[in-house]
């Protein structure tokens, strides 16, 4: 278990505790940290060894868990010590004048096309002070989706949105009533 993984763990098994046992947040930490700890201590007593797998000609239904579970193994003790790595294999060349061949680079993702709306902003007339509020009514108003990144489109947002609407309609209903 690495640092940030110890420290992952306990902060999140502290807000747990904080929640769930109602505990302050000094003796939710103090219990979390004991139980992450132990936790750890349990898994390094136990940790069972990296699966071998067989040739990769001999794969079959009953052992492609094992396999599989090798490979990743493998995988990840290479991208834990990159400075490492075996040597890589001799390359079958004939002369040592050959360009190296470039390695292939996976394209970038490509990111949502934003669009900017360029409608010309209205003016305030001559006579009204900018900056000044001029009305009788303070009411929230609605800014269209389309004025914010498609990122932006979300749960919370649609919840905010429903909540001034709610709000708005409420504020109609008691200005009817009086």
């Amino acid at each position: 278990m690495t640092p940030y993984s110890f420290l992952s763990a306990v902060r999140l098994r502290t807000w747990a505790l904080m929640i769930g046992a109602n505990l302050d947040h000094d003796t939710a930490e103090r219990l979390a940290t004991r139980e992450i700890a132990a936790q750890a201590r349990r898994d390094r007593a136990t940790a069972p060894q990296p699966p071998v797998a067989p040739p990769r000609g001999e794969v079959t239904v009953h052992n492609v868990r094992a396999v599989f579970a090798a490979r990743i193994e493998a995988i990840s003790q290479r991208l834990r010590n990159p400075l490492a790595r075996p040597p890589a294999a001799s390359t079958h060349r004939e002369s040592s004048d050959a360009p190296p061949v470039a390695p292939r680079v996976a394209p970038r993702a490509s990111r949502p096309k934003v669009t900017i709306n360029k409608r010309p902003q209205p003016q305030p007339p001559a006579n009204q002070i900018v900056g000044v509020f001029v009305g009788t009514v303070g009411t929230a108003e609605l800014i269209s989706d389309e004025e914010f990144h498609p990122v932006l489109h979300d749960r919370t947002t649609r919840n905010w949105r429903a909540s001034i609407e709610a709000n708005e309609r409420r504020a109609r209903m008691r200005a009817g009533k009086k």
